[in-house]
């Protein structure tokens, strides 16, 4: 899965949706439980992190306090 998140002359473009990477991209190489992202910014260029979780607990709870904090907003 991959999710991306764009901005645009209207706000955001938010996609998320099963993707095929080349293998030897930086999200490509990413195996097993590996998770990784990569970030583009104005102030700080091209950035990339990645994380070993074998739990699925704390991916779950951070997208659980997102939509929290999202529905808050709203």
């Amino acid at each position: 899965m991959l999710a991306i998140a764009e901005r645009t002359a209207a706000g955001y473009t938010l996609t998320v949706a099963p993707t095929r990477l080349p293998a030897i991209s930086f999200l490509g190489q990413c195996s097993g439980w590996e998770m990784g992202v990569e970030i583009v910014s104005d102030l700080y260029g091209y950035m990339v992190h990645k994380i070993w979780e074998r739990e699925p607990l704390p991916t779950a709870a951070a997208m659980l306090r997102d939509a929290v904090n999202l529905f808050r907003r709203a």
